[in-house]
Formats: structure tokens, sequence, C-alpha cells
């Protein structure tokens, strides 16, 4: 009997095994979707393929029908984009579904069916369908978010609860930060540090980088404990000590000078141990000479030089003789023993600057964004966390609360501490008086993103917390037999996770009315196949024999790739022929390319790949993290823009010109150096490019460059075109993205670009290389990126190249069974060792949990490569499939490790072929051989096209719309984005001879009467008003952003005076309340957690006409409580011209701010109204308000302000909550001359909200 018999029983149905249940001891039920209650906590556990979609997507349609629940009120967290938007399209084509099936026919779904038919018993079908309609028509309004959109939705919506008032922009990602703060910080502790404190830290590879690794350790979890304790050294005697190992340097090397010769005759003696002197003493003493004559750094010593100490020396003499003897080993003894104390002392310093970049982080990092008004994507998780546990916390969290009364989670075990402490402090767990419904799904297998955060661990203890816990036993994605051995795989090992609370449950293949298998002529052939590297393979993949071939040492890892890559290649070939051939079928289906996965884990793998599919012709795709600026052509984009920054530099042209993009060689260059005509044309054509892109930036040049220089056709022409035209059509676009968003001139453009082809760092999901075509491809995909995923056929070539740990480092990141397993960073303990085993061993699980994921993906067959390799310190594979029964269970992982090092080469195949024994012929064990496939050829097929005649209608008259559009004098302009932003700047947009000097002439005046005018002048000034504080806090900070906002808009900084001037007369200049007689509010009393910037809005419009506005406009005016009535004809009505439409207006409101329980919003204003102070009084301002069409902007926006505060402001009365409207003309406000001057205010009556409401807000069922 093999090793593993006992564990394993055979079932009496067919031929297949079954993992016996007993033997897990699984507690948990199987979930049953019709009839779970739909209360309390519940944590469903699904293996890969069981239907997590599927079950979230039928409790989401119950929590509807049973809890009559809105679908705003259920909340559905996932932990990606894409799979949010696949979950919104699931439940909404669910509810519909359902709806039609109340009362009409079937469907395929069981579950669909029985709800329906459960429905009809209870005879609750109206209602249903009520409810089921409802849903369907609010269901833009379903709260389906990924973990970061949910905390970015409710920080924003209970903005003043939170005090997350600032408006801020948001990064994707913020390793910039960390890479400033880390060089930085090096900069200070290094730069004016002693020369050999600094020598000795570079020999050790303590770079700006190292420290940079350290913090995206740390920020892997903001509560990580980091041991251990040390304190600042003492410095104060270092000097001396520095001094002290010169001096003896000097006498070492004194001495050295005078007697070299007798101290090599000395070293040379017979007697000393011949494996460290002997042959070897030339060398010695050529180290030794090389230090003293200063061509290496004075510190530290180099290696080897310990063996010119007398101590060392006497230890290497062998029996029967006399150390020689010398004055200068004994100096040596002494410059060895004072380099190890300097040692000792700087690495006490090391460990302390360790600790001490993460303790400044924590302080700096937080104050460095806020200060440029950025925040990241663990900023809103923190952010969130942070106000839920203040003391006005509670009513957050109730408020959160009572919006949802259901919950559901997707892929929690993708979980980290801070949104389990989120989701458990709004929705606990243990202690609710409630039994609102709590689900969440994940599968503790499937955790493999500890490198982004994620924490097996955090999931664990919400594990420990859920009322029921459940699992699902059925399989929907693979073959019977292929499940069958995936079971046998993951259910013989002990302890397969290696965690107590992470058990393989073993799946069965569900029940479907229509199956497909692969068949290859006919037959089902093990839907396994192990593929095992043999012995005698060499590196460059031909075969020897050798008289050590009885016992070799194992394979090495290096020379295997591309004889790996090419046996994948050539299997992929075969299979692709097949399929041509009709005789490799799925179900009816020939297989095609795309229906084959290669699955590997670094960009590196991914490109042998490649490499080996392209020698085969093989279509191919590669999905993986890699960043599109790391491609080639990134690279020649540079090349080209430098050119077109400089068309003056005839190198840097042609240099251009031989890039890939351009096509152009050796001999093309040669030929133009001969045809003058031809060379000036190009030289002409770089020039206008280089005026096109100075005069109307990067896209317009980018654009004309690629249809001028055809581009796409001959990018096409070549090898791999369409990955090369996607990559380049992705690099344009990144580039005006950070053109725009940046104001970035040429150089910076191209500086920027250099920045990120030359960063090694994790770049943001939007700069990851796209895929160009997959239809008929064959995938190559990182496993990371295939979790989630499935595909007829995957491979998986490059396990054996893997191991947990990584290079070892002088610094460990683990979880702590002593501390509930809180994540500790260890700089060097005295348990560093112990917790160094606990950190690989952490990374073995990932391992694990990562080749689970690989194994699981395929429908119909899994390729799995695999040998006896050497050097593997920790590895899945080993661990999984090389235990035996007489291991002990206490340190298994290092036990198995030490038993697959003295495994021979017989033991190793009986370890495979005694797995695959039990396995039910369900996998197949090969050799790999390395049998060529001839290139692929695709058959071509014609086809008849014809274009598709259009008969369907345009609606013209929907359009997301903004106010600009409503004031628009011209009905055919089309909206510009964001263009009401730009036009509440000026009553008239900017023309052509718009003023673009912006240094102070000598007549100008340095007041902010004389401050320029203009669209750009007034875009500048509403930074400075969004950005700035009001309390005047900090005068260095708003005297930098100034002066930083003026050089960016390309303003003289002269004016920086002016504008803080202006500023603190804006905040200290009082407003006029209607609450009350008396003045006393001023901007100086709002502080940041009372206001929000820029405030956008969207609001679903009523089809509109001019005429209806007009008219609700004019009855407004009919009021006598209403600012209209004090404009005796108001001309903005009769000069309105837009189209009827519907849809949505947008708009942005300057500022929302708070003072005393009422919530007041200003619009800024920068109109040039005249010199003189009386021009900018309150009838003045009429006459502005009406030219400008304000009257109608700040009615519309306080329609908004009303209705948004009616849904948040608990028992909400406009008379108490709504302070009032204020237009500030900045340029006319001045505390002495108190609010009569450059403040329009106002606070329209309800009634005329009211008729506003009526005549455009469009409600559900309207």
């Amino acid at each position: 009997m093999t090793p593993w018999a006992s564990r394993i029983r055979f079932s009496s149905a067919g031929n297949e095994n079954a993992i016996d249940n007993v033997f897990f001891g699984c507690p948990m039920k199987v979930f049953d979707l019709l009839n779970a209650p739909l209360e309390g906590s519940n944590l469903i556990e699904a293996s890969a393929g069981t239907g997590k979609t599927h079950n979230i997507v039928g409790l989401f349609v119950r929590l509807i029908l049973e809890k009559e629940l809105a679908a705003r009120n259920i909340l559905v967290v996932t932990y990606t984009i894409a799979a949010t938007d696949e979950l919104r399209d699931r439940i909404r084509g669910r509810l519909i579904e359902t709806e039609r099936l109340l009362f009409e026919g079937q469907t395929d779904d069981a579950f669909i069916n029985a709800v329906v038919r459960k429905i009809h018993l209870t005879g609750r079908a109206e209602i249903a369908r009520r409810l089921l309609r409802s849903a369907i028509r609010d269901f833009d309004e379903a709260a389906v978010y990924t973990i970061h959109g949910f905390c970015h939705r409710m920080l924003q919506e209970h903005a003043f609860e939170s005090g997350s008032l600032f408006e801020t922009e948001l990064i994707p990602d913020e390793d910039i930060f960390k890479r400033e703060f880390a060089q930085d910080f090096w900069r200070r502790h290094f730069y004016e540090a002693p020369v050999e404190f600094v020598a000795y830290s570079q020999e050790k590879g303590l770079n700006p980088d190292y420290y940079l690794d350290i913090l995206k350790q740390a920020y892997l979890n903001p509560t990580v404990i980091v041991i251990p304790e040390s304190p600042r050294p003492d410095v104060s005697s270092l000097e001396a000590e520095i001094s002290r190992f010169h001096k003896l340097r000097y006498q070492a090397q004194n001495l050295w000078e005078e007697e070299k010769d007798s101290i090599a005759a000395c070293l040379r003696r017979p007697g000393l141990n011949g494996q460290i002197y002997g042959k070897k003493v030339d060398a010695l003493l050529e180290i030794v000479a090389a230090f003293f004559e200063s061509r290496i750094r004075p510190f530290p010593l180099p290696p080897g030089f310990e063996k010119i100490t007398a101590g060392k020396i006497r230890e290497s003499v062998n029996k029967g003789y006399q150390a020689p003897a010398h004055p200068f080993f004994d100096l040596a003894d002494q410059l060895v023993a004072q380099a190890h104390l300097l040692s000792r002392r700087f690495d006490d310093h090391l460990l302390f600057l360790r600790r001490e970049i993460v303790r400044q982080s924590r302080i700096e990092l937080p104050r460095r964004k806020k200060t440029r008004n950025l925040f990241a994507y663990d900023d809103l998780l923190n952010d969130l966390y942070g106000a839920l546990q203040t003391e006005t916390g509670h009513e957050l969290a109730e408020k959160i609360r009572n919006r949802f009364q259901a919950v559901l989670i997707d892929e929690f075990q993708d979980t980290d501490p801070v949104q389990y402490a989120i989701f458990n402090t709004l929705f606990p767990a243990k202690g609710q008086t409630e039994q609102r419904p709590f689900f969440v799904i994940g599968d503790p297998k499937q955790a493999i993103y500890a490198f982004r955060g994620a924490d097996i661990f955090a999931y664990l203890e919400a594990r420990r917390s859920m009322n029921r816990i459940y699992t699902l036993e059925e399989n929907w994605r693979s073959e019977p037999a292929l499940l069958t051995a995936v079971n046998t795989l993951f259910g013989i090992p002990q302890n397969p996770f290696l965690h107590d609370d992470i058990r393989y449950h073993p799946v069965k293949a569900a029940k479907r009315v229509e199956k497909t298998f692969l068949r290859i002529d006919h037959h089902a052939e093990p839907p396994f196949q192990w593929w095992i590297l043999p012995e005698e393979t060499t590196e460059n993949g031909s075969r020897e024999k050798s008289a050590e071939a009885a016992q070799p040492k194992g394979l090495a890892k290096a020379g295997l790739y591309p004889y790996v890559a090419a046996a994948v290649a050539s299997e992929v070939a075969r299979l692709i022929r097949l399929g041509s051939e009709g005789r490799a079928v799925i179900g009816n289906a020939p297989l095609l390319p795309a229906d084959m996965a290669i699955l590997v884990r670094t960009n590196r793998e991914a490109d042998i790949i490649r490499d080996a599919l392209a020698a085969l012709n093989i279509p191919h795709v590669i999905s993986s993290q890699e960043s599109v600026f790391h491609a080639p052509e990134a690279e020649e984009v540079r090349q080209v823009l430098t050119a077109l920054a400089e068309p003056e530099n005839p190198s840097l042209i042609r240099a251009a010109l031989v890039t890939t993009i351009m096509g152009m060689n050796g001999n093309d260059i040669h030929g133009l150096s001969l045809d003058e005509t031809a060379w000036e044309e190009i030289l002409l054509r770089f020039h206008r490019y280089h005026d096109l892109w100075n005069h109307h930036g990067f896209i317009r040049m980018f654009r004309a460059f690629l249809e001028s220089e055809h581009l796409p056709s001959k990018i096409l022409g070549k090898f791999n075109g369409e990955r090369r035209l996607t990559n380049l059509l992705h690099i344009g676009e990144l580039l005006h993205r950070a053109a725009t968003a940046n104001h970035l001139t040429m150089h910076n453009l191209i500086k920027w670009l250099s920045e990120q082809i030359d960063s090694a760092e994790t770049q943001p999901e939007e700069h990851e290389l796209r895929l160009d075509r997959d239809e008929k491809a064959v995938q190559v995909v990182t496993i990371h990126k295939s979790k989630g995923l499935e595909y007829p056929i995957v491979f998986c070539p490059f396990f054996w190249g893997s191991g947990g740990g990584g290079k070892a480092k002088d610094y460990v990141l683990f979880h702590d069974p002593a501390q509930s397993f809180a994540p500790v960073l260890d700089f060097g303990s005295e348990a560093f060792a112990d917790h160094r085993l606990r950190f690989e061993e952490e990374c073995l699980a990932e391992d694990m949990r990562l080749l689970y994921v690989a194994l699981t993906r395929a429908r119909h067959r899994t390729y799995f490569i695999w040998g006896r390799m050497q050097h593997v310190r920790q590895s899945a594979p080993v661990y999984l499939f090389h235990q035996s029964l007489d291991l002990p269970t206490t340190g298994l992982a290092e036990a198995v490790r030490e038993r697959y090092r003295q495994l021979s080469p017989e033991a190793f195949i009986r370890d495979i072929e005694s797995i695959a024994a039990m396995s039910g012929k369900t996998i197949q064990i090969q050799t790999l051989t390395t049998g060529r496939e001839n290139a692929y050829r695709p058959i071509l097929t014609t086809e008849t096209l014809a274009c598709r005649q259009f008969a369907g209608k345009i609606e013209t008259t929907w359009k997301v719309a903004s106010y600009t559009r409503l004031v628009s004098a011209n009905t055919g302009d089309r909206d510009r984005y964001d263009d009401d932003l730009f036009a509440q700047w000026e009553m008239k947009p900017a023309s052509e001879d718009e003023p673009s000097e912006r240094l102070p002439s000598a007549a100008a005046r340095l007041d902010m009467y004389g401050f320029p005018g203009g669209t750009q002048a007034g875009v500048m000034l509403h930074e400075i008003l969004e950005k700035i504080g009001y309390q005047g806090d900090d005068v260095l900070i708003a005297q930098n952003l100034v002066e930083h906002t003026l050089g960016r808009h390309g303003y003289d900084a002269r004016w920086a005076p002016v504008l803080l001037h202006m500023v603190n007369k804006v905040t200290h200049t009082p407003f006029p309340l209607f609450s009350c007689e008396t003045c006393d509010l001023t901007l100086s009393q709002i502080g940041p957690k009372d206001r929000r910037n820029e405030v956008e809005f969207y609001f679903p419009l009523k089809t509109l006409y001019r005429h209806d506005l007009a008219r609700v406009f004019r009855n407004g005016a009919a009021l006598t409580a209403s600012a209209l009535s004090q404009v005796p004809r108001l001309r903005c009505l009769e000069r309105l011209q837009f189209s009827p439409m519907e849809g949505y207006l947008k708009g942005f409101i300057d500022l929302l701010f708070q003072f005393k329980g009422r919530y007041y919003l200003l619009d800024w204003k920068s109109n040039h109204l005249g010199n003189r102070l009386e021009d900018y009084r309150r009838q003045e301002l009429l006459k502005v308000m009406d030219e400008g069409y304000y009257f109608i902007q700040y009615h519309l926006y306080a329609l908004v302000l009303h209705q948004w505060l009616a849904l948040r402001v608990p028992d909400y009365r406009y008379e108490d909550h709504f302070g009032g409207v204020y237009y500030c003309f900045i340029r006319g406000m001045d505390p002495s001359a108190g609010p009569e001057y450059g403040i329009f205010c106002d606070r329209p009556p309800l009634e005329l909200l009211d008729m506003m409401k009526d005549a455009l807000i469009r409600t559900a069922g309207v």
C-alpha cells in the first residue's frame, strides 16, 4: 500500500474516487441559496468554481422579494472595478429575468424557477412584481461598490459628519510620495554623515531604494508593530572611534610599506592551512596592497582582510608547526577589532534609522499629501475608519447603518485589518440586537494578494465571529474527472494550506443538463497531464549521460526556462493543429487557440513564453501587470518626442527616424544625407509638429503625427504589429492625461515619460499593458490576473521555478501568534531567526494558495510541469507532493523540505506515481519531451461583408447638460467638458485678444484692481481660494501655495503679496446673515472640517423648454421675498435661447460651508467691474448678476443644496438649516467697507425652490 492509501476511500459510484469528508471533520453546512435564513452574520466559504457570484446575485433577489428592501438599501461590496461592473450586470439581468418569469414560461436557471414557484405558492405574485419593477427602475442607485468606492461614497455623502470636507484629488498610487520621502530621508541622514558610515551602508546596499522597500512593507498594514525598540544612538564618541580606526590603519599601512616582503614571506611559510593560504596568498596580498594604496574605500575592510591577523593565522597552523609572527599581524588584529567595533556602532545606528523612517513617515507622508491637496486609495479606508473612531463616530455609523439594511461582501478573503475593522464597526457580527442580513463570501484558499496588503489572518478573525458558516460543494466549472484529480492533489497532504483553520473540502461536479467535454480523436484523455522534467536534461536542452547520472544532484533551474517554454509551445501548436483537423473538440466545437491559457508568475516568464510561441507563429496575447512604459515602444516614443521638442537638432531627428515607429534604417539615413530636398522636407515636418505641440497641446500634435506619418498602417505591417500599435496608442493616451492634469510643458512631459520608463515601482492599473487582440489567441496570463477567470485548457509551466521567502533581507514582516496574529515588522530582534522562519512559512502558505488558484482555472485539462530541482528553499509543489506519513506535524514544512532534499530520482518518481495511482486514472504522468511541431499556419477564410443599415432613431434632446448650455446664446455650440467651471469666472468667454502679459508693467497698479483679468486669471484665483486655509494658521504654507500657483500659471511672483492681501481681505470681510441682525460671519471662522470645495452635482432633468424656465423665474420675481423682485427687468430671461433638453443637469458649486448649524453656498467671481470700491456695491452687482445669468445659476445651486440637505440632515427645515447664497466679487471685498460691497447675497424663497423642483427635476416614474 502506498503511503497515502489510508487517506482515500473509493466511492461505489463509477470509477471516481471521493475524498472522505469525515477525515476533514468538516463542521460547515452546505449553503442552500433558496432557503437559508436572511438574518444575522453569515460566512460562505466557496471553493474555486462553485458559483460565488451566482449566490450573491441570488441573495440580492431574495432580499428584494422577502425583506422588501429597495435596491439602494442593499450594500454589495467586492474588490475590483471589473467585478463591480459584472455584479451590476448580473444582478440587473437576474431581476429583469425574475420579473419576466413571474407570469410566463421557465428558464434554465433552477434557482429562479424555484423562487418563482415559491412566490406563487405564497400568493405574492403581484407584490413581487411591484418590488421587482421598483428595484429595476431604481437600479442605477444600487449600492454596488469596491471597498474604496464604498469608503469614498460614505465620506462624500456624510462629509460634515466625517470631517472630510476638503475636496482633494484622488491619486491611484502614492508610491511617488513614498519614494520622494525615502530619498529625502536618506539625504538628511547620509549627506552629512561620516564617510565611513556612508561607505559601510553602501557596502550593505542601504540606498534610498532600500528605505523605500521598508516603507512599502510598513504600509501594507498601518497597524504593524515595529520591533525591536531602538533608542537614538549616542554618537558623541563615534568620531573618536573613527579616528582611532584611521590611526591604526595608517600605522598598519606604514608597516606594510616597510615590511611587505617579510610579511609575504611569513604568509608563504609551510605549515599554514593550504585551503586558506598556500596558492591563495598572492591574491590575498593584492587585496591588502590595494586597500592600503586606497584604490578601494578605507572602510569597511575588504573581504579576507582578517586572514592577515595574528589570531586567524594561529587558528590556521597545521599540527606540528609554529605560527609565523610579525608586528604587522598584531596591528592587523587591532585594526580588525576596531573595524568590528565601528560596524557594531554603525549597525545600531542603521537599526535606529529603519525604525525612524517608519515613525517619521506616519507623520510626514499624510502632511505632504494634505499640503498638496491629494489623497490615495488607502487614505479612503483610513479616513473612514478614523471618522468612525471619533466622538461623533457613532452618529456616522448609525446613519450608514440606517441606509444599508443588508450587506453582501464578495472576495472577503482579500480583506485587510482596516477594511475588516470598518465593516465590524458598522455592522458588528457579535453583540448586535438586530438580525440585519450580513453575508460575506470568500475562499481563504485563494487569498493571494498579501503583496497588496490583504491579510488572511484578518479573514480568519472575522470567520470566528460569524453566527453561521456555510460551504458550497458543487463545482460548475470543471469536468468531473478534473475535479477528482484536484481533489486528489489537495486532499492527500496533511494541512495542505499550512493553517489549521484553512481546510480543503472536496467538491463535486454540479449536475447540468448540457455537458461539454474535451475529446481528442473521440477519446477522453486524463484531464491532468503531469509532465516530469527528465534528470539528464542539460542547460541547453540536450541530453547527456554521465557517470554521475545514477545519483544526480537535481536539475538546475536557470537553463530550463527556454527548454520548457519550447515544449509548451510545441504542445499548443499540436492541439491547434488537431483542432483545425477536427480531431480535437470541446463538445461539438473545434479546439481553438483562444481555448488555451498559459499561466505564469512573473513578467519575465511571460516574455519567455511569448518568444517560444512567436517562434512557432502561434497567435498569443499577454495579460499581465507589466507597465506599458516598460515596453520597447515607450523608449522609442521618448526618442521621437525628444526630437520633436528640439527640431533644430539633426542628431536627435536621425535617432527618431531609425526607431521602429518611424521605420527607417541606416541606409535610409545615408540616402537622406545625399538628398538635401528630402532632408529639408523632414526637418520642415518636425518643425510643424513642434509648433502644433507648442500652441495646441500634446494630443493635437500626436494625432496629426500619427496621421501624417501613416504610422498605423506602417506598424500593422510589421511582426506583432497589433501589439506595437496598441502600446503606442496607450502611451499617447497616458501622455495626454499627464500633460493636461499636470499642465506639463514639452520638456516636463518628456521628463515625466522618462520617470515612468525608469521607474521600478508598482504601476497604476491604467498603466498596465492592454490586450491588443484576444478572440483567436492563446492567453498568456499571470496567475494573479487569472483569479476569478476560467479557461478550457491551462498550462502551468514554471511552478518549479518559484520559491517562498524570496531574497533574504535584514528585516521580515510576519504575523505573531503570541499577539493574536498581529502583523510585526522585525528589524533585528533577538528572535529574528525564529521570526524569519515564520515569515518563510507564511510565504510558503501564500505560494500554496497561488498553486491552488493556478490548478483550478481549467474547465477540461491542466498541464503541470515538475521536476527534481536543485536549491529549492521553499516550494509549494515540494510541500504538496512530497510529504510522507512518518513526518512530524510540528515543523512539517521544514521536514518536507529536508526530505525532498534527500530524495533520489527513483524516490521522486515514486512520490508522483503514488499520487497518480490514487486519482482513478485522472492524472497521467509523462516525461517532458522536446518534440517540435511545425509553425502554426492559420486557415484563411473569406466571407462576404455588407454594410448594416441603421434603422433606429437618435434622440437628440437627451444629454448631460451644464449651466453653460442653458445660458448659451448660440444654440449650435457644443457642450464643453466642465465648461461651467470656466463660465463662472467671466460674463463672456475669453477672446483671442485676451491679455497674455502676466508681468506687472511699470504703470500697472499692484493691487486687485490692477491684477490681469480673463479666464486664465480667474481659474488661477479660483485654485488659490480652493486650496488655501481661511483661518490663517500657517503664513508660510499660504505664501508657498500662492507663489507656486502663480508660477504654474505663468504669472510673475510680484503678484504674490497682492493675492495674499486679497485672501486676507476676503476671509475677514463680514457676511450678511439672514438669521439675525448681527453680522458676525467671516470666512476666517470656517475651518477645514466645515467647508467643502468644488462640489460636483448631477440631477435628473425633465424635458425642459426655455419658455418653461423663464416662466418659473418670472413667477419667482413676483415674490416680494425674492431678490429677483429688486430687478425691474430680468434681461437674462429674454436672452435664453437653448434648445429643448432632457437627461441630467451637472455643475460645480465653488464652496459649501456650515456655520452655527446652517449651511451656505458660495461662488467666487473675479469680474473686473472697475477700479473703485463703489463699482462693487449691491446695485452694481445686481446688473452683473442679470447680465451674466448668475440669477439663474445661483437658484439652480440653491435648489441642489436644498435637495441635498433634505436627504442628509435629520429633521431638516429650510428656515432653520439653509443659511443662504453668497456671490463674492473678490476684487471689491474689503473688511473696512463691510458687507455692502463685493458680496451679493440672497436666500431664495422656499416657494420658488419648490416651483423650480416641479419644473426641472425628473422623479421616478416621470
